[in-house]
């Protein structure tokens, strides 16, 4: 072969090449299957939110001296879905029923060795007893105790030092100066479910935690509250709870999420057409007795947004034009989302490369028609879940097996990736 036609060869290969990629990318955009750039409204609408799920303020029921009638209210909590923290004097504790509680998720908190008045303690014995009621608790139980709540709700100086050097959190005080808590003592006769009621819409409205204290009911412990009276609170909180608006919770679980919000920052990146939002700042040696990490961001999106979010164990909650992205910082601190473009309601047949999805919305099966050869089809939930996949030639997806919503459908071809969002009916 002579130098002249090398030349010729090599130049018609280039065009070649030049053509062909031309050709796919004209494909990609003409399919209008492609994603969209995030818009800048976007992105200045990702946030934090106050408390997990979105909710507007988190509520704590704790229980303090280990009553006999502890159990029976843990019961009772369990039968609205909700966990408790009860606060244990372990020179008299009841290990039966303690250790039948934390089996169930409520959670075993130190309320010192012998509930004395710590305000009238030298710093050598206010020492002694909230260590000891720590040690008490985790030799008994085999589990860290990280909560502390000091009697009488007594705070001085000394005694948030002395908790906070032995246990992660303090029921009544933060390790943040700005971050306050509203306290309502559940007891007697006196308090009636419109009090908590209307409590719960103020700490709505400042997003500061709710601490709902007591002892026991019906004539056990001190001060007790009637049984009916503490059922009656926790319908009203229940109501609540399933709208969405509180968060009820143990308060190491609390106190931990109130934490975060004032610890982590987020850094965000666009990468073409994809979000990679980064949770900076997260303290795992700190946290390394905490089952999980949980925060959640809202996505606050227009009527023309919707976004698919890729992250390990991601769970994904929707409201109205809000998606609340919950991210366990244990096992990872990146979210990415992509961001699709609408819905459309008929085929799609553009240019010289012809691709048709159909129908949309879809009922039992989707139709693809392509000029290119279709080599896999995934289905996608918007959480980012592989819902499901066909490999090989692809002209049918049998949906009937798909829950009604929304969804990302995946065309892979010779040519290129084509995505469409889809409505299941």
């Amino acid at each position: 072969m002579n130098k002249l036609s090398t030349i010729c060869i090599i130049l018609l290969l280039f065009m070649t090449v030049t053509i062909f990629t031309g050709s796919s990318q004209n494909t990609i955009a003409n399919a209008g299957l492609t994603a969209s750039a995030p818009s800048t409204g976007l992105l200045d609408q990702i946030n934090i939110c106050k408390w997990k799920g979105g909710a507007r303020t988190g509520v704590s029921l704790s229980f303090d001296d280990n009553c006999e009638t502890h159990r029976k209210i843990s019961l009772m909590l369990d039968e609205y879905g909700f966990k408790g923290s009860f606060f244990a004097i372990t020179s008299r504790m009841l290990v039966d029923s303690l250790t039948d509680m934390q089996l169930r998720g409520h959670e075993i908190g130190n309320h010192t060795s012998d509930h004395l008045n710590l305000t009238q303690l030298d710093s050598l014995e206010l020492d002694h007893q909230i260590l000891q009621g720590k040690t008490d608790i985790e030799s008994t139980f085999g589990t860290k105790c990280l909560t502390f709540a000091s009697t009488f709700h007594s705070n001085t100086e000394l005694i948030r030092s002395v908790g906070f050097e032995h246990h992660l959190f303090i029921r009544n005080v933060s390790e943040y100066p700005n971050i306050k808590r509203d306290r309502e003592d559940v007891g007697g006769l006196t308090t009636s479910v419109h009090e908590v009621d209307s409590l719960i819409h103020t700490t709505m409205e400042s997003g500061e935690m709710l601490l709902l204290t007591g002892h026991g009911i019906d004539d056990d412990g001190y001060d007790p509250i009637p049984g009916d009276s503490l059922r009656q609170i926790l319908d009203s909180l229940k109501y609540h709870s399933d709208r969405g608006d509180i968060w009820v919770s143990t308060l190491r679980e609390l106190i931990q999420y109130e934490n975060l919000v004032q610890e982590i920052q987020l850094e965000t990146k666009v990468n073409r057409d994809t979000m990679v939002i980064t949770l900076n700042g997260y303290l795992a040696e700190k946290y390394r007795d905490m089952d999980q990490s949980p925060l959640c961001l809202e996505f606050i999106k227009s009527a023309d947004d919707t976004i698919q979010y890729f992250g390990k164990d991601l769970l994904l909650t929707q409201k109205s034009n809000t998606d609340i992205i919950t991210v366990d910082l244990k096992k990872t601190n990146v979210v990415k989302a992509l961001v699709l473009s609408r819905v459309s309601s008929r085929p799609i047949n553009r240019g010289q490369n012809l691709l048709s999805v159909f129908p949309n919305p879809a009922s039992d099966f989707l139709t693809i028609s392509s000029s290119q050869p279709i080599i896999q089809a995934e289905i996608y939930n918007l959480a980012g879940q592989l819902m499901l996949l066909k490999t090989g030639p692809a002209q049918r997806l049998d949906t009937s097996g798909l829950k009604s919503g929304l969804y990302v459908l995946k065309l892979s071809t010779h040519h290129g990736t084509f995505t469409e969002k889809i409505r299941i009916e």
